[in-house]
């Protein structure tokens, strides 16, 4: 089963996130905020990382990009459009 690690920093934009990939059949794991999220992946590892584009979790996509460099991070956004978001 694919485990799945989601970073709620910003609660409209993926507090939705978990349950959804629950009950799609992933194993699905939620933390607030990057001090947790950081903690948590030193304990386990996930098969992809979920965030959004706020401050926090940009730290967490370099966080996952220096130390976990195999693992994918997915970044999302509410922005409604590519210019916004990036």
């Amino acid at each position: 089963m694919t485990k799945v690690l989601v970073v709620v920093n910003d609660r409209k934009t993926v507090g939705q996130y978990p349950e959804l990939l629950h009950r799609h059949g992933y194993e699905v794991e939620s933390v607030e905020g990057y001090t947790d999220a950081v903690s948590r992946m030193e304990e386990g590892v996930f098969d992809v990382v979920v965030t959004d584009a706020s401050a926090d979790g940009k730290r967490v996509l370099e966080s996952v990009v220096d130390d976990y460099a195999v693992t994918p991070c997915i970044i999302v956004s509410s922005m409604p459009n590519v210019r916004d978001s990036v």
